[in-house]
């Protein structure tokens, strides 16, 4: 899946690798703050059980550190001394098809992963060719084409939208011009599913309410991101949602510089802008990775889609600002209680607008 792409904080001239072994017995987990600087521990006697997280970014990119920490959850979880779990990370997955399939294979071929995470790719069918080529290797992948999972081979499919339902009911509360604006970087399935629920939201509360978009053309550039922001502003947006990595960092500065309401994406990112930032779209993907090994774990392993979402709270609102009107953030909040109970269901939207 593609929301994700960011700039790093930190130089990366060749292939980045963090490496992270849980000890049950040491207490060594280090939580997202911190992750790359956490240290190796060892550990003699069990056989480890390695796992090779892949990603497209430099690893500070928040669709890359959320990976990173719920893998990280996940493991701790399921650590235990008889079993020690060893996670390898490695960032900058080339978007090119032939250096993608060549990328991964290089890993695939090493023989050393029990269980290799694919968890973002622009060519979905190279996991399904890697798979068949190291059938000793369990692979997950992400957007794999309908019939490819093999016993080898499972996806994960995660509903990141359903959370902008709810921000959009803020979003429809909030503004006074009835004109809100969304920006991304590309069209394509996940990010029209995104738009269309916060589009809905918005709708549901404020039927007069237009909603604008503008596209970047790029995940990680935040001077595109403040463009993009100024152009749906001069448009008459008052409220502007970005959703992609350091794009929207330039979308909140911008919106903040603007005395525009905004929202912040995969973590709580108030601080960046605590006068302006309504509330921040959560994404917390330790469920899905606790399934993931889990299974990889058992014989049940091979030829499943996960799905996780709202029902699984992998999607969430951050706490909601004080300075919002407690009716909208009432309404926002029992919104998004009732998807994570079952009693408000939404049917997504990849219609591209």
């Amino acid at each position: 899946m593609k929301v994700r792409r960011g700039l790093s904080k930190v130089g990366y001239t060749a292939i980045i690798v963090v490496v992270v072994v849980l000890v049950a017995v040491a207490g060594i987990y280090v939580a997202f703050p911190s992750l790359l600087g956490v240290k190796s521990t060892t550990t003699s006697g069990a056989k480890p059980y390695n796992i090779l997280l892949m990603l497209t970014g430099g690893l500070t990119a928040t669709w890359d550190r959320a990976n990173i920490a719920g893998l990280e959850q996940a493991a701790e979880n399921l650590n235990s001394t008889s079993r020690p779990i060893h996670l390898a990370v490695v960032g900058n997955l080339p978007y090119d098809p032939t250096a993608e399939y060549d990328y991964i294979n290089g890993y695939a071929q090493l023989g050393k992963y029990n269980l290799i995470i694919i968890a973002d790719q622009d060519n979905p069918v190279d996991t399904v060719k890697i798979a068949q080529a190291y059938p000793n290797t369990e692979f997950v992948g992400m957007n794999i084409p309908t019939g490819n999972l093999t016993k080898n081979l499972s996806e994960i499919t995660w509903n990141m939208w359903e959370g902008y339902y709810p921000a959009g009911i803020l979003a429809g509360l909030m503004t006074k011009s009835n004109v809100v604006g969304f920006v991304t970087a590309f069209w394509f399935s996940k990010t029209a599913e995104i738009f269309n629920a916060f589009k809905q939201g918005v709708l549901s509360v404020n039927p007069n309410a237009k909603v604008l978009y503008a596209l970047t053309a790029d995940w990680s550039d935040p001077t595109k991101g403040a463009s993009a922001a100024s152009a749906l502003i001069s448009a008459g947006a008052d409220v502007v949602i970005g959703v992609g990595d350091g794009m929207t960092d330039g979308v909140i500065s911008q919106c903040a510089s603007l005395k525009v309401y905004t929202f912040g994406y995969i973590y709580d990112e108030s601080n960046l802008a605590p006068n302006y930032i309504i509330t921040s779209v959560l994404w917390i993907p330790t469920a899905y990775y606790l399934t993931a090994v889990n299974a990889s774990f058992s014989s049940n392993f091979g030829g499943q889609d996960w799905v996780y979402g709202a029902r699984q709270h992998t999607v969430g609102l951050a706490p909601i600002a004080s300075w919002v009107p407690s009716s909208a953030a009432n309404q926002a909040e029992q919104a998004m209680q009732n998807l994570y109970t079952g009693q408000l269901t939404l049917v997504p939207n990849a219609t591209v607008p």
